[in-house]
């Protein structure tokens, strides 16, 4: 753990500068004052009067000096809004790790200011890094936590880091968890998300799908076929092959760790689909039996279930831990395929009713969702035609926060520990089901929020007043516009809001701030990828409604850290 100020080793001189990565909407086109080809960072706009709960922040900058162009500095505030072309850097020669705002992360000071520093809630905070660090991103793992790469450090809101090892990399696991390797060596720990702490090496034969909430256990599959899950416990150094096998091209299966053991679906042919729990010594306790479609919340709590017997077939939730089995209240008997997925204690679910034998005709498809705590469900809509649904995720390269205090992800801490570490849907990203042939996207908020969208549209974020914020895409579906975001409410209203991004310009992310109406959003230049802080980098303000154009903030600067006003 590193707390205490200081300053890093000489060896730091040796260190190349990397290049920089954030997030900046834009609104080069609306601005008033501030000039187009500036090479420093300004202030364009201050804020406007009734945007709440905006903190101190950290600006990573460009800084020249009589000898050098390409420095990467810090400019720090007392408030989001304040002026930062007079003021001069708290650091000098930075290598940031960047990506939410909103999260913990590091600067690694470099030969020209070797001075390290915390970024935390928008204050910048002196410390001494490991030697070796080479952070260029940083993720997060929990509200007050986060982890980097290259290298991989675990940052905390109270301004302490640890690592899992000189060299280390981390690594997000499908089915939850965090992992980090040396190398490519076959050995891999865990890491506690609480605490931080790394746990193991233990020798696997594949790459980690899962993590304990501890970090001590983790799920992998053998390569060679038949795949079996192999359990991992990375404080004894032992890992465990069982007899259960894992089935799909993919070499993994779909599951979570629940309080005692990994909870998975298994399946061999001429046997009946199990719900099932491996404890890490390679037993096996049955949960229920036969089972259809099955989805887990991300914490281990629960499972969603098509119970197929008795007939007909209806939805349960089964808790993980006591192994009692609930049925869903509403539920009506099941007549087509489901499709389902989870983002804290809500589900949604899509049922796509059989009309006839041709499995290329479309059918309608029923929208439900699940609260899994209650076991109460609610009717949403029926898409009119549909072939399939799919799970659908976000990508590594987009951020999303929120300066709002929101709705636990994982509904509360349970027995397997509480939320979901590293989920992709942590921190308000909605879980969703896209529909063929048409491209409708149902979606459901941590809140239960459920918007269902019309095509080129993806859901990116749950907003206050049961609304969700969707990004756009071209007309061929591959690439997301940067000049429009879409706002939808439960009522199926909509409301499109112009960025003002050029041609010239990529969103990268973007944060809600706590009054529910507006969006500070981040644009960078999309040519030449992720190049040091310059003129056609923006930091912009939205407003919900759309009811004004977008407003340029800051040109020339990428915010690295923001903090809430407490005060």
């Amino acid at each position: 753990m590193i707390d205490n100020p200081g300053m890093a080793s000489s060896s730091r001189s040796t260190r190349r500068v990397a290049t920089v990565l954030l997030v900046v909407l834009a609104g080069a086109g609306c601005s008033s004052g501030g000039e187009e080809d500036s090479r420093g960072p300004v202030r364009v706009n201050p804020v406007p009067a009734g945007v709440e709960g905006l903190g101190p922040a950290v600006f990573a900058v460009r800084v020249e000096d009589e000898r050098r162009t390409d420095l990467v500095g810090l400019v720090s505030v007392h408030r989001f809004g304040d002026e930062i072309a007079e003021v001069p850097p708290a650091r000098r020669h930075a290598r940031i790790a960047l990506g939410d705002p909103t999260t913990p992360t590091v600067a690694e000071g470099l030969a020209e200011d070797p001075r390290d520093a915390l970024l935390v809630g928008g204050r910048l905070v002196d410390t001494t890094l490991p030697e070796d660090t080479y952070a260029e991103r940083v993720f997060r793992l929990g509200p007050d936590r986060s982890w980097t790469e290259s290298r991989c450090l675990i940052v905390r809101a109270d301004a302490t880091v640890t690592r899992p090892a000189v060299e280390a990399r981390c690594h997000a696991t499908r089915d939850g968890g965090l992992t980090w390797q040396v190398r490519s060596e076959p050995r891999y720990g865990g890491i506690d998300p609480t605490t931080g702490t790394a746990t193991g090496p233990v020798s696997l034969p594949n790459h980690p799908i899962a993590v304990s909430a501890d970090g001590r256990h983790l799920a992998t599959v053998t390569r060679d076929r038949p795949r079996r899950l192999v359990i991992g416990d990375a404080e004894r150094g032992t890992s465990t092959p069982t007899s259960i096998e894992l089935p799909g091209g993919s070499a993994t299966g779909a599951g979570v760790f629940t309080a005692d053991g990994y909870a998975t679906v298994h399946h061999r042919p001429g046997e009946l689909r199990k719900l099932l729990v491996v404890r890490p010594d390679g037993t096996v306790r049955t949960l229920l039996t036969p089972v259809g479609e099955v989805a887990f919340a991300p914490d281990g709590r629960f499972a969603l279930v098509v119970q197929t017997r008795p007939e007909p077939s209806r939805l349960a939730v089964v808790d993980l831990a006591a192994g009692t089995v609930r049925p869903v209240t509403g539920a009506a008997p099941i007549e087509g395929r489901v499709v389902m997925t989870v983002t804290g204690s809500r589900a949604l679910v899509a049922e796509i009713r059989a009309v006839d034998l041709d499995p290329d005709a479309t059918r309608p498809a029923r929208v439900q969702a699940v609260d899994l705590s209650t076991g109460d469900l609610r009717e949403i809509t029926t898409v009119a035609a549909a072939t399939t649904a799919r799970a659908t995720g976000r990508t590594a390269s987009e951020w999303s926060g929120s300066l709002a205090p929101g709705p636990d992800p994982a509904g509360g801490a349970g027995p397997a520990g509480g939320a979901d570490p590293v989920s992709e849907r942590a921190a308000g990203e909605p879980a969703a089901l896209r529909f063929a042939p048409g491209g409708e996207t149902a979606s459901i908020a941590a809140d239960g929020t459920v918007t269902v969208a019309p095509p080129g549209l993806v859901p990116r974020l749950g907003l206050p007043g049961e609304r969700m914020l969707h990004l756009l895409t071209a007309q061929d579906g591959d690439q997301t516009r940067h000049d429009r975001l879409s706002v939808l409410d439960t009522g199926g209203g909509s409301v499109e809001i112009d960025t003002g991004a050029d041609a010239d310009q990529r969103i990268n992310g973007f944060v809600a701030t706590a009054d529910g109406q507006h969006l500070i959003v981040s644009l960078r230049a999309a040519a030449g990828g992720y190049p040091h802080p310059g003129p056609r980098d923006e930091i912009v303000l939205v407003r919900l409604d759309g009811a004004e154009p977008p407003l340029v903030l800051y040109r020339g600067a990428v915010l690295a850290s923001l903090g809430a006003d407490v005060g």
